[in-house]
């Protein structure tokens, strides 16, 4: 289904606050067992180098995060380290992709879907001023 500015997944229309940005729903699978993940409202950031779910849809697929842990720099200045999963099976809008996730523990954050799964999922590419589509 295609990202929209006003819907995510084509059907729930996204508060004032939301509305103008993109959202994609996105899930965690178990290909072993078939188990995935409740459906997580994602902001697609095209300038972030990772996807950050929380870790609830890690246990949800019986996954416990074995990568090394991401440390990265917020806007605001904030240094974060987070456990992370080389391998785990993503759907993002209904496409499957096998990638990397950082997993965030704390509540309150914006679950995020960075440029790289968004380039494997939909074979797109972008620069600064263009988007090139495969």
């Amino acid at each position: 289904m295609p990202i929209t500015p006003t819907t995510f997944a084509g059907h729930k229309t996204l508060s004032a606050a939301n509305r103008y940005r993109a959202y994609a729903d996105v899930y965690l699978t178990d290909p072993s067992t078939g188990v995935k993940s409740s459906t997580i409202q994602c902001l697609v950031d095209t300038g972030s180098d990772y996807t950050i779910l929380p870790m609830s849809a890690a246990t949800a697929i019986g996954l416990t995060p074995s990568g090394p842990p991401v440390t990265f720099r917020t806007v605001g200045g904030a240094t974060h380290s987070l456990p992370s999963h080389s391998w785990v099976d993503i759907v993002i809008e209904g496409y499957h992709i096998i990638g990397p996730v950082v997993f965030a523990i704390a509540t309150g954050f914006s679950p995020i879907v960075g440029r790289l799964e968004l380039v494997q999922a939909f074979d797109i590419g972008m620069n600064l001023t263009d988007w090139y589509y495969g």
